[in-house]
């Protein structure tokens, strides 16, 4: 079976319960206000969940991503948009359309394969790709929070995702991460139960 079938099958499977995966894409495109003839910028496209709510909502999508399995099912689903392979971490952000013009950058579900440094790092290049009021879009694992709750969402995400760097979106280091990148949270809700949150970001 392809990565990105995989990719597919396993996000519909965790968030049937919470209104289906593509729900949940759509609710961040919501929240960062996607209007027709936006530039936006996706960083970490993977399958191309959230470039096709872009694409139907009428922007102008550049999506990048660093594995070409997953490049080739994401334009599968929006041919419409731009694709660029590359490492979102490294890429030359200036050789991409816009460059730094875009009124929006979103990043789902991408943030948690980082360490702190380089997340941060990733939020300023994020900021630094936005036109004058623009925002980040991020879609990312929530804290896990106290009591018996929160400590079967950290078993469910450390299931899925076993990595160090996973668990720290989970004890709540996104926070710390969005502050000392220099962007402040416009706005922030959970989703999917309490085991996502959406937050929108301005430099």
């Amino acid at each position: 079976m392809r990565l990105g079938t995989r990719y597919d099958l396993l996000n519909a499977a965790l968030f049937l319960p919470a209104g289906g995966s593509s729900r949940l894409r759509h609710r961040l495109v919501r929240a960062l206000d996607v209007r027709p003839g936006h530039r936006v910028l996706e960083l970490g496209c993977g399958t191309g969940q959230v470039t096709a709510h872009l694409v139907a909502a009428g922007a102008q999508v550049t999506a990048v991503d660093a594995l070409p399995e997953m490049l080739d099912a994401a334009r599968r689903r929006a041919p419409q948009a731009t694709f660029v392979e590359g490492d979102v971490t490294t890429i030359d952000l200036t050789t991409i359309e816009a460059g730094h013009d875009h009124d929006r950058v979103v990043l789902s579900f991408v943030l948690h394969n980082f360490d702190a440094p380089t997340r941060q790092a990733v939020l300023r290049r994020s900021a630094g790709a936005l036109r004058d009021g623009g925002l980040v879009g991020v879609l990312d694992w929530a804290a896990a929070g106290p009591g018996l709750a929160g400590a079967l969402r950290r078993r469910l995400v450390t299931a899925i995702e076993p990595s160090p760097t996973a668990a720290e979106l989970l004890d709540g280091a996104l926070a710390a991460d969005v502050e000392r990148a220099g962007l402040h949270v416009q706005h922030r809700r959970r989703v999917a139960n309490g085991r996502a949150e959406i937050l929108v970001l301005r430099p």
